[in-house]
């Protein structure tokens, strides 16, 4: 019989009845070409099944033969050693699927094998294209990857995509930590991965290189654009720098994808962090994407700068300009004043003066804040003071208590009679 056109009754005779739905579920799908095939599409699947579905006359194309008679009776035949193993291999189909959060077969099949950076419909190539949107046609038309829909096919596509593709972390307890991993990795070795110096490197050297001759040397050979359109650069080792970046998995590692420099890319840290996060690239909103500093921007400030360096009356010069501007875009304050959306911030303006006044009171408003916590939690020694800094932060939360109220001082005369002395104020004493 082919397994093509069996329906699941027939396949229950021979496999237990969930595993011969999971067949009739994939098979849904597009038909089966070969045995193996058979093997690959249906998890949990393994070579002792295949070879009951053969032995019991099941097989793939128009070479099936009727079912024989014998099939009934082979089951029933079966050793209880091999029943037992059976329950074994289901075991295992079981802890597979609670590990996948119940995925989808599709996203199972390609996460099972962990050469696979990221899902095999997806190339090099297809894997990081980005749609173009063009809304002058009727119904709309979205160009991704040499493959057109209109806006409804393409709201369809990436519903396909989250249904086969969803999170597939799983989250474990040890001792007071969670631990989250997929298959192949952990929250720790993806982090090691990322924070390597080779792949960052990696990430860096497969960015354009900058050739703007508007720019100054240092600043081509240390700033370049990442693939969104926000200006990174090799320079910023702190990740409140505004220039920062970030390693990024192409295809996301909640996903299932690895950890491997075939699924990394350099992307500026706030847009990997909150716009990117696990969301895969061609349903990504572009313009949200683009939320640091723009290479127009750079290009102003730097102009700015020059400008600056030529007005003499200001006492400022053009190294000094270019180390402060260096300075802002790498380094930064705290991570509590760290500009999460540079573009929202300033609105997107190319005015350079505008750009170079919003940086200036910027670091100004960092440095106060930093100066009045250090002043608070500062020790004798030079330590820091943990009390003290708590101590400031609630008296920061505490209501403003009014001054006390200031009196008049009164006005008294003093005068004798015979056997008293009077104080003349607000009151009359007398004493005697």
């Amino acid at each position: 019989m082919d397994i093509n056109t069996a329906d699941e009754s027939a396949l229950s005779s021979v496999l237990k009845p969930a595993m011969a739905s999971r067949v009739v579920s994939e098979r849904a799908k597009g038909n089966y070409t070969t045995m193996e095939e058979v093997k690959a599409r249906v998890a949990g699947l393994g070579d002792q099944k295949i070879k009951k579905l053969t032995d019991a006359g099941f097989i793939v194309g128009a070479a099936a033969v009727a079912e024989p008679a014998a099939a009934e009776p082979a089951v029933q035949e079966q050793t209880a050693a091999t029943a037992a193993e059976e329950e074994d291999n289901e075991e295992q189909d079981a802890h597979q699927h609670q590990h996948q959060h119940e995925a989808p077969a599709e996203a199972a099949r390609w996460d099972a094998n962990p050469r696979n950076a990221f899902p095999p419909e997806f190339t090099i190539v297809s894997v990081r294209a980005r749609p173009s949107f063009d809304h002058t046609i009727a119904r709309g038309r979205v160009t991704w990857h040499d493959q057109t829909f209109t806006q409804r096919e393409w709201a369809l596509q990436l519903g396909r995509w989250e249904e086969a593709y969803p999170n597939i972390t799983v989250k474990t307890q040890r001792g007071k930590t969670v631990v989250k991993s997929t298959r192949h990795e952990t929250e720790a070795q993806r982090g090691k991965a990322t924070a390597d110096p080779k792949n960052r490197l990696f990430c860096w050297e497969a960015l354009p290189r900058n050739h703007d001759s508007e720019l100054p040397k240092e600043i081509r050979e240390h700033f370049r654009e990442d693939s969104y359109g926000n200006v990174v650069s090799d320079k910023a080792t702190r990740n409140s720098g505004l220039c920062f970046f970030d390693v990024d998995h192409i295809w996301p590692w909640s996903r299932g994808g690895r950890s491997v420099q075939a699924n990394f890319e350099g992307v500026q840290w706030a847009a990997n962090r909150w716009p990117k996060s696990d969301n895969i690239v061609p349903s990504l909103d572009l313009e949200a994407m683009q939320c640091g500093l723009s290479m127009a921007q750079l290009k102003a400030l730097v102009a700015h700068a020059k400008h600056k360096a030529m007005n003499k009356s200001r006492g400022a010069n053009w190294t000094h300009n270019l180390d402060k501007l260096v300075y802002w875009l790498t380094h930064g304050p705290s991570k509590d004043h760290a500009l999460t959306n540079f573009a929202l911030d300033t609105n997107r303006t190319t005015d350079g003066a505008a750009l170079w006044s919003f940086f200036e009171a910027w670091s100004k408003r960092a440095d106060a804040a930093a100066d009045v916590d250090a002043d608070v939690g500062r020790k004798s020694d030079g330590r820091i003071d943990s009390r003290a800094l708590a101590a400031a932060a609630e008296d920061k939360a505490q209501p403003t208590v009014p001054a006390p109220r200031t009196l008049a001082q009164p006005v008294i005369h003093l005068s004798t009679n015979h056997s008293m002395v009077e104080c003349h104020g607000p009151a009359t004493y007398q004493l005697r």
